[in-house]
Formats: C-alpha cells, structure tokens, sequence
C-alpha cells in the first residue's frame, strides 16, 4: 500500500523552472475607449480611434479600430501604456487574433502581428498583412532590408472572421497561421532582432477613415527568469 501524505511528512520539494510564459488573453468587453484604458489590459490606440461595437454570435467584445479620415494616416492598437512599456524583445512568441476589416478596398492597409513601428509603416517585424494592392493576405518578415513577403491565398474580405496566428520561434523562424492552417514559413536573415510592439495596425491612403473590427487577441511568450 503507498504512502499517505500527511503535514507531519513535511512539504514537498519544489524546484521552478527558470523558463517562464508571459501571456495577454483579451476579448474587448472590458474597459473604456479611451486609449490606455481599453480592454481588460489597457491597450493603447496611437491615433484615429477606438469604438467598442455590439457583440455578435461567436464574436463577444468587439473594438473598430478606424484611422482618421486623412491620407497616409495610422491607427496602430497595442497593450503597454509607455513607448517602451510596449516594445517585446523578440524570441519565441506567439500574436494571435480574430478580426474582420470594415473596408477592403485600395486605399485600406492592414497588419496584424509584431511590428517597430506605429506611427509609419514597419521597418522590422513578423505580421499578416493586406497592402491596397494586394487581393489577398501575406505573411511579411522583415529586418533592415526589404520585406519578405509570401502569399498565403487567402482572399481578404469584408465578410469572414479570420483567425490568424504569427508563430516564431527562436530567432530561426516565422510561421503564419490562418483559421488553424499553417500557410508559410519564414527563415533567414528577414527575421527580426529588433524589438516590436504587438498588435494592430490600420493606414489610409485617401482622406477617408478605413477600420478593422478585433473580436480577440493573444499574445505569448517564453521569458528565461
């Protein structure tokens, strides 16, 4: 017969892993609109605006990102409520969401992912991405050189949610998942040391506001403490 434990048998040893995960689950239903209040974590939005919408079947929370009605303007939406707070070092993390753009027309640009920059589009980074020109959604990785961009062929449309998923590992390789499909894999030198926010980014190329609707987001990554 084993053993029972009892507290005359003292505690159990423990020894912590020096490996841990650093993680960010958000729906949207909490908080205000005002940026570095928004959701359950405070996101922050750098420009246009933020406006939570009804929720619909399958899709609680949702935030309309939307840029301002002004050519080459950005909307880029973010957690960490300082320039810095929200910059990650980059490593073996995961962004994950489910969104739906409000336009998709040749004036509508779109990332979602890990990217340098919000006020102007990125000089480094691992994103999906929808450039007015494109019919469909590409996975980009990119570091001080021009992008390498892969067609992942599927079509962007105002109708579908989509699931998507920027998978890195290490510093060795990007993977682009969409609705549970792995799409593309990304190696060499277009991956990223440079340090990203995680998030959204929507630009305009006419003075009219182009927006995305975010249902969920999901950000992890392994921390060595």
């Amino acid at each position: 017969m084993a053993g029972v434990l009892t507290e005359a048998a003292g505690p159990l040893s423990f020894t912590a892993s020096n490996i841990q995960d650093f993680e960010i689950i958000e729906d949207f239903l909490a908080g205000t609109n005002t940026t570095g209040q928004i959701g359950t974590h405070g996101w922050v939005s750098s420009a246009g605006t933020l406006a939570a919408q009804a929720s619909v079947a399958n899709h609680i929370g949702i935030q309309r990102q939307a840029t301002a009605a002004t050519i080459n303007t950005f909307n880029s939406f973010f957690p960490g409520t300082g320039a810095s707070q929200g910059v990650l070092p980059m490593g073996t993390m995961t962004l994950s969401a489910i969104v739906r753009p409000v336009q998709i027309d040749a004036n509508t640009v779109i990332r979602i992912g890990f990217m340098n920059n919000t006020a102007s589009t990125p000089t480094a980074g691992q994103y999906i991405e929808r450039l007015g020109t494109d019919t469909n959604w590409f996975g980009v990785t990119q570091h001080a050189s021009t992008p390498l961009r892969t067609d992942l062929g599927i079509a962007a449309n105002t109708t579908d949610w989509m699931n998507f998923s920027v998978e890195r590992t290490g510093s060795s390789s990007v993977t682009f998942v969409v609705n549970g499909a792995a799409l593309a894999t990304h190696t060499g030198a277009t991956i990223t040391s440079t340090g990203c926010f995680g998030g959204f980014q929507v630009q305009t190329l006419e003075n009219a506001a182009k927006s995305v609707d975010i249902d969920w987001a999901r950000i992890w990554l392994q921390c060595a403490r």
